[in-house]
């Protein structure tokens, strides 16, 4: 199978690609041996891309640092690339891997909801696009922070907001949809009058307007909010491939408390 074959079998299955996503690397041309899906093309997942000897990696998030929202002169890898860029440009071309990216077709199919339901949160109340409101039988904000640590098995999440506050209406926020630059989502967010979000990356100026509308918060990480639904987009595509390598590779935080 071609690339080119292979984004029409995507279309096929998920819906048209979005104006962020397509191939943003390689040749529509190549012939696929194996696909690594991963959440960045990192140094250590193009590694493990290499390892595993296959020449296609689908990414969740942009290729690129500066990333391409951030500046116009990123999104052409004709022009001077950033530093960063430039680093693993080369290892892709060094390992002749193309790089497609996968963000809202991933979203939209398993991101949202594959997370939601390891939350147990329930149907949510509100489904719109990318917008999820759930309610749930109240819980002290306290426990529920620390039950969402448990079912995603990591060491610790960020939390904001009276700890023995009640939490009942929640908001999604996963990914990098509780960053400022998505205002206007959040600010959808908060007119279904949610007393806590569940985000995967905030910034100071979120918490802040949270802090201002007595809003809890607990924050899981960008990646770790993402990767289970990622995962499950990869066992998926496995199976439809039935005769493709396909392999999920995963990377570890890149940072430590003290």
């Amino acid at each position: 199978m071609t690339i080119r074959n292979f984004i029409k079998f995507i279309e096929g299955w998920l819906g048209k690609l979005n104006f962020e996503e397509g191939l943003l690397h390689g040749n529509t041309a190549s012939r696929i041996k194996g696909i690594t899906v991963c959440w960045m093309a990192t140094e250590k997942t193009i590694a493990s891309a290499v390892k595993r000897r296959h020449n296609l990696v689908i990414v969740h998030e942009d290729l690129l640092f500066p990333p391409g929202y951030a500046s116009s002169d990123s999104a052409n890898l004709t022009e001077k690339p950033g530093i960063v860029s430039a680093k693993r440009i080369a290892l892709l071309q060094e390992n002749s891997i193309s790089v497609l990216r996968l963000h809202s077709l991933t979203d939209r199919h398993f991101v949202l909801d594959t997370l939601s339901d390891i939350l147990s949160l329930g149907e949510p109340l509100v489904k719109k696009g990318l917008q999820r409101v759930y309610e749930i039988k109240p819980v002290a904000m306290e426990k529920f922070a620390a039950d969402i640590r448990k079912k995603l098995g990591v060491s610790h999440v960020r939390v904001m907001g009276n700890p023995s506050k009640k939490v009942k209406r929640i908001g999604g926020l996963w990914g990098g949809v509780g960053l400022s630059i998505n205002a206007g989502f959040i600010n959808n967010i908060l007119a279904y009058k949610i007393d806590t979000a569940v985000a995967g990356e905030v910034d100071e100026y979120t918490m802040r307007a949270f802090s201002d509308m007595g809003i809890g918060m607990v924050e899981i990480g960008h990646e770790k909010s993402e990767e289970p639904g990622l995962m499950h987009f990869a066992d998926t595509l496995k199976e439809k491939l039935k005769n493709m390598p396909v392999h999920y590779s995963g990377d570890k935080e890149s940072w430590r408390l003290l």
